[in-house]
Protein backbone atom coordinates (compact mmCIF):
# COMPACT_ATOMS: atom_id res chain seq x y z
CA UNK A 1 0.00 0.00 0.00
CA UNK A 2 0.91 4.04 -0.82
CA UNK A 3 -0.04 5.54 2.60
CA UNK A 4 -0.16 9.70 2.57
CA UNK A 5 -0.36 11.06 6.37
CA UNK A 6 -2.07 14.11 6.34
CA UNK A 7 -1.07 15.98 9.27
CA UNK A 8 -0.69 19.40 10.75
CA UNK A 9 2.21 18.78 12.66
CA UNK A 10 4.82 15.67 12.90
CA UNK A 11 7.89 14.48 15.11
CA UNK A 12 10.33 16.41 16.23
CA UNK A 13 9.19 19.85 15.54
CA UNK A 14 5.97 18.31 18.19
CA UNK A 15 6.39 16.27 20.38
CA UNK A 16 2.68 15.50 21.58
CA UNK A 17 1.42 11.84 22.65
CA UNK A 18 -1.07 12.04 19.39
CA UNK A 19 1.84 12.97 16.94
CA UNK A 20 4.21 10.33 19.45
CA UNK A 21 1.45 7.82 18.46
CA UNK A 22 1.22 8.67 14.90
CA UNK A 23 4.48 8.39 13.87
CA UNK A 24 4.65 5.16 15.51
CA UNK A 25 1.88 3.93 13.21
CA UNK A 26 4.40 5.28 10.25
CA UNK A 27 7.01 3.41 11.35
CA UNK A 28 5.00 0.30 11.56
CA UNK A 29 3.39 0.48 8.06
CA UNK A 30 7.26 1.42 6.48
CA UNK A 31 8.92 -1.60 8.27
CA UNK A 32 6.01 -4.18 6.60
CA UNK A 33 6.77 -3.06 2.99
CA UNK A 34 3.97 -0.24 2.71
CA UNK A 35 5.49 3.33 0.98
CA UNK A 36 4.77 6.32 3.60
CA UNK A 37 4.86 10.14 2.89
CA UNK A 38 3.57 12.54 5.67
CA UNK A 39 2.98 16.22 4.74
CA UNK A 40 2.80 19.23 7.07
CA UNK A 41 1.76 22.67 7.55
CA UNK A 42 5.30 24.32 7.68
CA UNK A 43 7.65 25.44 4.76
CA UNK A 44 10.04 22.10 5.42
CA UNK A 45 10.95 18.97 3.70
CA UNK A 46 12.71 16.55 5.61
CA UNK A 47 13.24 12.77 6.85
CA UNK A 48 12.71 11.75 10.24
CA UNK A 49 13.57 8.36 11.84
CA UNK A 50 13.04 6.72 7.95
CA UNK A 51 9.97 8.87 7.35
CA UNK A 52 9.52 11.11 4.29
CA UNK A 53 7.90 14.20 5.62
CA UNK A 54 6.81 16.89 3.11
CA UNK A 55 5.43 20.65 3.32
CA UNK A 56 1.74 21.36 2.30
CA UNK A 57 1.81 19.04 -0.08
CA UNK A 58 -2.05 17.38 -0.37
CA UNK A 59 -4.06 16.96 -3.57
CA UNK A 60 -0.94 15.36 -5.63
CA UNK A 61 -0.43 12.73 -3.00
CA UNK A 62 -4.44 11.95 -2.71
CA UNK A 63 -4.16 10.75 -6.17
CA UNK A 64 -0.81 8.57 -5.46
CA UNK A 65 -2.12 7.14 -2.56
CA UNK A 66 -4.20 3.90 -1.81
CA UNK A 67 -5.14 5.35 1.95
CA UNK A 68 -5.05 8.44 4.00
CA UNK A 69 -4.05 8.74 7.59
CA UNK A 70 -5.27 12.18 9.43
CA UNK A 71 -6.03 13.06 12.83
CA UNK A 72 -6.76 16.68 14.60
CA UNK A 73 -6.90 19.69 12.42
CA UNK A 74 -6.99 18.06 9.15
CA UNK A 75 -9.83 15.62 9.72
CA UNK A 76 -12.24 18.00 7.64
CA UNK A 77 -9.83 18.54 4.82
CA UNK A 78 -9.38 15.25 4.29
CA UNK A 79 -12.52 14.05 4.14
CA UNK A 80 -13.29 16.08 1.23
CA UNK A 81 -10.19 15.54 -0.26
CA UNK A 82 -11.01 11.65 0.22
CA UNK A 83 -14.12 12.06 -1.40
CA UNK A 84 -13.07 14.27 -4.15
CA UNK A 85 -10.25 11.40 -5.38
CA UNK A 86 -12.21 8.22 -4.04
CA UNK A 87 -9.89 7.42 -1.38
CA UNK A 88 -10.20 6.02 2.47
CA UNK A 89 -9.47 8.17 5.02
CA UNK A 90 -8.41 6.40 8.26
CA UNK A 91 -9.18 9.00 11.67
CA UNK A 92 -6.75 8.56 14.33
CA UNK A 93 -9.18 10.39 16.97
CA UNK A 94 -7.41 11.24 20.21
CA UNK A 95 -10.22 13.56 22.14
CA UNK A 96 -14.04 13.79 22.90
CA UNK A 97 -13.87 16.79 20.11
CA UNK A 98 -13.47 15.25 16.19
CA UNK A 99 -14.62 17.14 12.94
CA UNK A 100 -17.95 17.32 13.14
CA UNK A 101 -18.38 15.89 9.79
CA UNK A 102 -17.70 12.53 11.18
CA UNK A 103 -20.82 12.37 12.68
CA UNK A 104 -22.49 12.92 9.02
CA UNK A 105 -21.11 9.55 8.51
CA UNK A 106 -18.59 10.06 5.47
CA UNK A 107 -18.69 7.40 2.95
CA UNK A 108 -15.06 5.67 2.99
CA UNK A 109 -14.43 6.99 6.29
CA UNK A 110 -12.84 4.63 9.38
CA UNK A 111 -11.96 5.35 12.61
CA UNK A 112 -8.69 4.29 15.01
CA UNK A 113 -9.97 5.43 18.62
CA UNK A 114 -7.04 5.26 21.13
CA UNK A 115 -9.13 4.06 24.04
CA UNK A 116 -12.86 2.35 24.43
CA UNK A 117 -13.82 5.29 26.39
CA UNK A 118 -13.53 7.40 23.56
CA UNK A 119 -15.14 5.05 21.51
CA UNK A 120 -17.95 4.66 23.78
CA UNK A 121 -18.21 8.37 24.49
CA UNK A 122 -18.55 9.15 20.49
CA UNK A 123 -20.28 6.19 19.41
CA UNK A 124 -19.69 7.39 15.68
CA UNK A 125 -21.30 5.69 13.41
CA UNK A 126 -18.37 4.09 11.01
CA UNK A 127 -16.77 0.89 10.75
CA UNK A 128 -13.89 1.40 13.63
CA UNK A 129 -11.29 -0.19 16.07
CA UNK A 130 -9.65 0.52 19.28
CA UNK A 131 -5.81 0.52 19.30
CA UNK A 132 -3.83 1.78 22.61
CA UNK A 133 -0.68 4.01 21.68
CA UNK A 134 2.20 1.55 22.22
CA UNK A 135 4.75 1.62 24.91
CA UNK A 136 7.97 -0.32 24.95
CA UNK A 137 8.41 -1.31 29.15
CA UNK A 138 11.63 -2.70 27.95
CA UNK A 139 12.99 0.77 26.06
CA UNK A 140 11.85 3.02 29.14
CA UNK A 141 13.40 0.54 31.92
CA UNK A 142 16.14 2.38 33.43
CA UNK A 143 17.43 0.30 36.93
CA UNK A 144 17.01 3.66 38.45
CA UNK A 145 15.11 3.27 41.95
CA UNK A 146 12.99 6.66 41.66
CA UNK A 147 12.30 7.00 45.21
CA UNK A 148 15.22 8.47 45.72
CA UNK A 149 15.14 10.73 42.50
CA UNK A 150 14.13 14.29 43.62
CA UNK A 151 11.38 15.90 41.17
CA UNK A 152 7.76 15.87 41.01
CA UNK A 153 7.22 16.33 37.71
CA UNK A 154 4.36 17.95 35.16
CA UNK A 155 4.98 17.26 31.86
CA UNK A 156 3.59 19.84 29.18
CA UNK A 157 2.83 23.08 31.18
CA UNK A 158 0.11 24.45 29.46
CA UNK A 159 -3.23 25.87 31.89
CA UNK A 160 -5.09 22.51 30.55
CA UNK A 161 -2.98 20.12 31.53
CA UNK A 162 -1.82 21.96 35.14
CA UNK A 163 0.69 24.71 34.18
CA UNK A 164 -0.47 27.23 36.68
CA UNK A 165 -2.21 24.62 39.24
CA UNK A 166 1.48 23.35 39.54
CA UNK A 167 2.43 27.27 40.63
CA UNK A 168 0.26 26.71 43.42
CA UNK A 169 0.88 22.98 44.39
CA UNK A 170 4.83 23.92 44.66
CA UNK A 171 3.46 27.23 46.93
CA UNK A 172 1.84 25.11 49.08
CA UNK A 173 5.08 22.25 49.65
CA UNK A 174 8.30 24.46 49.50
CA UNK A 175 10.29 21.43 50.78
CA UNK A 176 9.80 19.36 47.49
CA UNK A 177 11.05 20.12 43.99
CA UNK A 178 9.00 20.69 40.87
CA UNK A 179 9.91 20.28 37.46
CA UNK A 180 8.16 21.16 34.47
CA UNK A 181 8.63 20.27 30.95
CA UNK A 182 7.29 22.49 27.85
CA UNK A 183 4.88 20.81 25.71
CA UNK A 184 4.02 20.52 22.14
CA UNK A 185 1.16 22.81 21.96
CA UNK A 186 -1.05 25.07 23.94
CA UNK A 187 0.82 28.48 25.37
CA UNK A 188 2.76 27.12 28.28
CA UNK A 189 2.69 28.77 31.73
CA UNK A 190 6.71 29.91 32.60
CA UNK A 191 6.99 31.84 35.46
CA UNK A 192 8.26 31.16 38.52
CA UNK A 193 6.71 31.38 41.94
CA UNK A 194 7.03 32.28 45.64
CA UNK A 195 9.65 29.66 46.76
CA UNK A 196 11.40 29.41 43.80
CA UNK A 197 11.20 25.53 43.98
CA UNK A 198 10.27 24.88 40.32
CA UNK A 199 12.44 24.49 37.41
CA UNK A 200 11.71 24.17 33.74
CA UNK A 201 13.16 22.46 31.01
CA UNK A 202 12.10 22.92 26.96
CA UNK A 203 10.40 20.20 24.70
CA UNK A 204 12.88 16.86 25.40
CA UNK A 205 13.56 14.43 22.07
CA UNK A 206 14.34 11.65 24.21
CA UNK A 207 11.80 11.72 27.54
CA UNK A 208 14.04 9.33 29.91
CA UNK A 209 16.15 12.26 30.56
CA UNK A 210 13.16 13.97 32.49
CA UNK A 211 12.00 9.99 34.01
CA UNK A 212 15.68 9.62 35.49
CA UNK A 213 15.58 12.59 37.78
CA UNK A 214 11.72 12.21 38.53
CA UNK A 215 10.61 10.88 41.71
CA UNK A 216 6.45 11.56 40.96
CA UNK A 217 5.17 12.30 37.84
CA UNK A 218 1.47 14.47 38.22
CA UNK A 219 -1.10 14.90 35.84
CA UNK A 220 -4.00 17.51 36.86
CA UNK A 221 -5.29 17.68 33.59
CA UNK A 222 -8.86 18.99 32.61
CA UNK A 223 -9.05 16.41 30.07
CA UNK A 224 -7.19 12.72 28.94
CA UNK A 225 -8.27 10.39 26.68
CA UNK A 226 -5.36 7.86 27.32
CA UNK A 227 -2.45 9.90 28.51
CA UNK A 228 1.06 8.58 27.23
CA UNK A 229 3.12 10.83 29.81
CA UNK A 230 1.36 7.85 32.35
CA UNK A 231 2.18 5.01 29.96
CA UNK A 232 5.71 6.39 29.95
CA UNK A 233 5.56 7.10 33.46
CA UNK A 234 4.56 3.88 34.91
CA UNK A 235 6.80 1.87 32.35
CA UNK A 236 10.00 3.92 34.14
CA UNK A 237 8.87 2.63 37.51
CA UNK A 238 7.45 6.15 38.60
CA UNK A 239 4.05 7.00 40.11
CA UNK A 240 1.70 8.48 38.92
CA UNK A 241 -0.89 11.14 40.71
CA UNK A 242 -3.09 12.24 38.31
CA UNK A 243 -6.77 13.28 37.37
CA UNK A 244 -9.86 10.83 37.80
CA UNK A 245 -10.63 10.84 34.19
CA UNK A 246 -12.36 7.86 31.97
CA UNK A 247 -9.35 7.66 29.79
CA UNK A 248 -6.62 7.72 32.42
CA UNK A 249 -8.59 5.11 34.35
CA UNK A 250 -8.65 2.94 31.53
CA UNK A 251 -4.93 3.32 31.03
CA UNK A 252 -3.46 3.13 34.99
CA UNK A 253 -6.22 0.96 36.25
CA UNK A 254 -4.92 0.57 39.91
CA UNK A 255 -1.69 2.08 39.68
CA UNK A 256 -2.05 5.46 39.89
CA UNK A 257 -3.06 7.85 42.47
CA UNK A 258 -6.73 9.28 41.67
CA UNK A 259 -7.56 13.15 42.53
CA UNK A 260 -10.73 15.45 40.84
CA UNK A 261 -9.30 16.96 37.54
CA UNK A 262 -8.28 20.44 38.05
CA UNK A 263 -10.20 23.79 36.97
CA UNK A 264 -9.10 27.26 37.03
CA UNK A 265 -11.72 28.23 39.88
CA UNK A 266 -10.58 25.22 42.08
CA UNK A 267 -7.43 25.62 42.10
CA UNK A 268 -6.78 26.44 46.16
CA UNK A 269 -9.22 23.28 46.97
CA UNK A 270 -7.53 21.09 44.61
CA UNK A 271 -4.11 21.23 46.08
CA UNK A 272 -4.57 19.31 49.65
CA UNK A 273 -5.79 16.32 47.26
CA UNK A 274 -2.48 16.48 45.51
CA UNK A 275 -0.50 17.47 48.82
CA UNK A 276 -1.92 14.13 50.80
CA UNK A 277 -0.93 11.96 48.08
CA UNK A 278 2.26 13.05 47.33
CA UNK A 279 3.30 12.81 51.13
CA UNK A 280 1.48 9.16 51.15
CA UNK A 281 4.38 8.10 49.03
CA UNK A 282 7.35 9.05 51.55
CA UNK A 283 6.09 5.42 52.64
CA UNK A 284 8.32 3.43 50.67
CA UNK A 285 6.23 0.34 50.97
CA UNK A 286 3.60 2.03 49.78
CA UNK A 287 5.61 3.38 46.69
CA UNK A 288 7.17 0.69 46.16
CA UNK A 289 3.73 -1.18 45.59
CA UNK A 290 2.26 1.45 42.92
CA UNK A 291 5.42 0.97 41.03
CA UNK A 292 4.50 -2.84 41.26
CA UNK A 293 1.66 -2.26 39.64
CA UNK A 294 2.38 0.59 37.19
CA UNK A 295 4.95 -2.38 35.77
CA UNK A 296 1.60 -4.96 35.31
CA UNK A 297 -0.11 -2.23 33.28
CA UNK A 298 1.91 -3.25 30.00
CA UNK A 299 -0.27 -3.91 26.94
CA UNK A 300 0.37 -5.82 23.83
CA UNK A 301 1.41 -3.54 20.90
CA UNK A 302 -1.68 -3.02 19.08
CA UNK A 303 -0.26 -1.78 16.02
CA UNK A 304 -0.34 -4.53 13.98
CA UNK A 305 -4.58 -4.22 14.54
CA UNK A 306 -4.21 -1.10 12.66
CA UNK A 307 -2.15 -2.63 9.57
CA UNK A 308 -5.10 -5.39 9.70
CA UNK A 309 -7.86 -2.87 9.51
CA UNK A 310 -6.23 -0.72 6.74
CA UNK A 311 -6.23 -3.97 4.76
CA UNK A 312 -9.58 -5.42 5.56
CA UNK A 313 -11.18 -2.28 4.69
CA UNK A 314 -9.15 -1.43 0.93
CA UNK A 315 -9.81 -4.76 -0.19
CA UNK A 316 -13.14 -6.30 1.98
CA UNK A 317 -13.11 -9.75 2.00
CA UNK A 318 -9.10 -9.33 1.77
CA UNK A 319 -7.22 -12.32 4.80
CA UNK A 320 -4.81 -10.01 6.68
CA UNK A 321 -1.51 -10.60 5.62
CA UNK A 322 0.78 -11.65 9.33
CA UNK A 323 2.64 -8.16 9.83
CA UNK A 324 6.24 -8.69 10.60
CA UNK A 325 7.13 -8.80 13.60
CA UNK A 326 9.35 -5.56 14.25
CA UNK A 327 10.64 -4.64 17.74
CA UNK A 328 9.21 -1.21 18.84
CA UNK A 329 11.87 1.21 19.57
CA UNK A 330 11.70 4.70 20.25
CA UNK A 331 14.70 7.02 18.28
CA UNK A 332 17.10 8.28 20.35
CA UNK A 333 18.21 11.58 18.69
CA UNK A 334 20.95 12.95 21.24
CA UNK A 335 19.77 16.32 21.47
CA UNK A 336 21.03 18.79 24.56
CA UNK A 337 18.37 19.13 26.88
CA UNK A 338 17.81 22.97 28.39
CA UNK A 339 17.01 24.02 31.66
CA UNK A 340 15.06 27.21 32.22
CA UNK A 341 15.22 28.58 35.92
CA UNK A 342 14.06 31.93 36.97
CA UNK A 343 15.66 34.50 39.18
CA UNK A 344 14.24 37.47 41.14
CA UNK A 345 10.62 35.73 41.83
CA UNK A 346 8.00 37.94 43.09
CA UNK A 347 6.83 38.25 46.88
CA UNK A 348 3.29 36.48 45.37
CA UNK A 349 1.95 34.24 42.81
CA UNK A 350 0.71 36.42 40.00
CA UNK A 351 0.24 35.49 36.30
CA UNK A 352 3.19 37.67 35.20
CA UNK A 353 5.19 35.43 32.56
CA UNK A 354 8.43 35.98 32.90
CA UNK A 355 11.72 35.56 29.95
CA UNK A 356 12.79 32.35 29.35
CA UNK A 357 16.22 31.84 29.90
CA UNK A 358 18.45 28.63 29.47
CA UNK A 359 20.56 26.96 31.65
CA UNK A 360 21.27 23.20 32.48
CA UNK A 361 20.01 21.46 35.52
CA UNK A 362 21.68 21.26 39.25
CA UNK A 363 23.13 18.10 39.58
CA UNK A 364 21.08 15.25 40.85
CA UNK A 365 21.42 14.12 44.40
CA UNK A 366 21.65 10.83 45.01
CA UNK A 367 18.82 11.14 47.92
CA UNK A 368 16.46 13.88 49.09
CA UNK A 369 15.15 13.55 52.22
CA UNK A 370 10.98 12.23 52.67
CA UNK A 371 9.03 14.67 54.89
CA UNK A 372 5.66 14.29 56.70
CA UNK A 373 5.17 10.64 56.01
CA UNK A 374 1.28 9.50 55.67
CA UNK A 375 -1.45 7.64 53.70
CA UNK A 376 -3.02 9.40 50.79
CA UNK A 377 -7.12 9.65 51.68
CA UNK A 378 -9.40 7.55 49.03
CA UNK A 379 -10.90 9.95 46.67
CA UNK A 380 -13.83 8.28 45.21
CA UNK A 381 -14.44 8.77 41.44
CA UNK A 382 -17.32 11.81 40.67
CA UNK A 383 -18.69 12.65 37.59
CA UNK A 384 -16.68 12.06 34.00
CA UNK A 385 -15.36 14.80 32.14
CA UNK A 386 -17.64 16.75 30.57
CA UNK A 387 -15.90 19.73 29.49
CA UNK A 388 -15.26 19.55 25.25
CA UNK A 389 -11.74 20.86 23.92
CA UNK A 390 -9.53 20.32 21.20
CA UNK A 391 -6.57 18.89 23.53
CA UNK A 392 -4.69 15.77 22.27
Amino acid sequence: MKIFIHAHYYLPKTLAGAEKFLHEIAKYLQANKHEVIASVDEDAEYEYDGIRVMCNQKSGYYDWADAIITHLNHAGTAIQLGRENNKPVFHLLHNNDPAHELFESPANNFIIYNSEYLRRELMLSLPSIVAYPPTDYAFWKSGIDHYYCQYITLVNVCREKGGKFIQRLANAMPQYKFLGVKGGYNDQVIQINRHRNIQFLSQQPDMRFVYNMTRIVIMPSRYESWGMVASEAMASGIPVICSDTPGLRENCGDAAIYCEPVTAPYYLTAVQPYREAIESLADRDYYNELVTRGMRRSKPNDLHKILQFMEQQITPGREPEEPKKKPYREDDTGEEEIILPYPNAPDDDDDDEIKEKEERPAEIKEKQQIIKPGRARIIKKKNPVTEKNRQH
